[in-house]
């Protein structure tokens, strides 16, 4: 398993603050939703600043399984950016 981040931050698509909640709720139980059927994927949540800019963190296989996830939820693909991480130690 590896950490994956995606990222939002081009000014374009700093959407995250505009979404009303419910629509937010909406997308979080569809989330939960896809993510039985992947079972060994974890959701950490999402982080973002009051321009919306933000990020996803995820425990996965790989970040290849994130992006399938992330389009299957938002039918389109979403993040800017979506890269396995590592703790440097």
């Amino acid at each position: 398993m590896v950490r994956v981040i995606c990222m939002r931050y081009k000014k374009e698509a700093w959407a995250h603050v505009d979404i009303p909640k419910e629509e937010r709720i909406k997308r979080i139980r569809e989330l939960y939703d896809v993510l039985k059927e992947y079972p060994d994927v974890k959701y950490e949540g999402l982080w973002v600043d009051d321009k919306g800019r933000g990020i996803c963190i995820w425990e996965a296989p790989n970040a290849q399984v994130v992006r399938e996830i992330v389009e299957k939820i938002w039918k389109r693909p979403f993040p800017d950016l979506i890269i396995e991480v590592r703790r440097i130690q």
